[in-house]
């Protein structure tokens, strides 16, 4: 059950009738228009916390939303999820999407990995990072849980989440998208990687994935490992699975992403080519940064934008 934390949405009181006078009620007349009075009314809102805990009492997650945001509107719902010993709250400051919730309208969850026996905060994501530990801990089920909690009593939009994260994050968003495709929509990586071989990985259903990777990220290089993918590799595979042509991408305008640079720094790839309706991969490639950039005020906006296009 969700549990109110810093925000409490007050209860709306509705009024049955308003009767004015203690005489027999008048029916309407000849030529008297009662559309108003049979057409249906909309369902007022059901007004949620701008702050709520939910999961089990031993791995809570922190949701936030907009000041009165109503359970019974469909919502965007964002997870966002922590590189290796980090967590939600360090995470949410170097993206800046906990900043956003208001302004963009939509709801994002910061969940936490588990401690490893080094003490560190992890996914158990792809075999490449990070459960160096092999404690085969069911994250994929734990995040679904949450997805059927925030079900339960809000309003999911299309009933797909989406999924963003750091190295592990991205790591574990690109494990939700291969186990979970029926309710990820699309994901964020930044930094992050996949499955070592292609056929890892067999989504039933297409989902929409931006790949960020600095190009002299020495933690988890560009150009990959023996055990995961590089960044347009990666990206290429998940544009075969939306039904892409990852032959034939295309570049677009140059972004800022980072406070490093005041220019542009960062080349955008798209394979949007013959995929399936609503559906692409993007690759967008930071060719002077590393693995933890200083991402600028425009980093979440963008990535919301691009997440909602998909």
């Amino acid at each position: 059950m969700h549990r109110y934390k810093a925000t409490l949405a007050l209860t709306l009181a509705l009024t049955g009738c308003s009767c004015t006078g203690s005489g027999p009620a008048q029916m309407p007349g000849p030529g008297t228009d009662n559309a108003t009075e049979s057409s249906p009314q909309a369902e007022p809102c059901q007004p949620m916390g701008s702050e709520l805990e939910i999961g089990p009492s031993d791995r809570p997650a922190t949701l936030l939303g907009p000041v009165g945001w109503c359970a019974n509107r469909p919502m965007d719902v964002v997870f966002l999820l922590h590189g290796y010993s980090a967590n939600a709250l360090a995470q949410d400051f170097l993206f800046g999407l906990g900043r956003q919730v208001e302004e963009l309208d939509f709801v994002l969850v910061l969940p936490n990995g588990t401690i490893d026996l080094s003490g560190r905060r992890f996914w158990n994501g792809p075999p490449g990072c990070c459960d160096f530990y092999n404690s085969g801990v069911d994250d994929v089920g734990y995040l679904h849980s949450l997805i059927e909690e925030i079900d339960s009593f809000a309003t999911i939009n299309n009933d797909k989440v989406y999924f963003t994260g750091h190295s592990n994050g991205g790591f574990m968003s690109y494990r939700m998208a291969c186990e979970l495709p029926e309710r990820v929509r699309a994901i964020v990586s930044l930094a992050g990687s996949g499955y070592p071989n292609e056929g890892d990985c067999s989504p039933e259903q297409p989902v929409s994935v931006l790949q960020i990777h600095g190009m002299l990220d020495s933690t988890i290089p560009y150009a990959g490992s023996f055990n995961y993918p590089g960044a347009v590799e990666l990206t290429e595979r998940w544009a075969r699975r939306a039904g892409c042509n990852a032959n034939n991408p295309s570049e677009a305008a140059e972004l800022n992403l980072t406070r490093t640079q005041s220019g542009t720094d960062t080349e955008v790839l798209n394979f949007a080519s013959e995929c399936t309706a609503g559906h692409r991969a993007s690759l967008w490639s930071l060719p002077l940064g590393g693995h933890v950039p200083i991402l600028n005020a425009q980093f979440a906006p963008l990535i919301m934008d691009w997440l909602r296009t998909h």
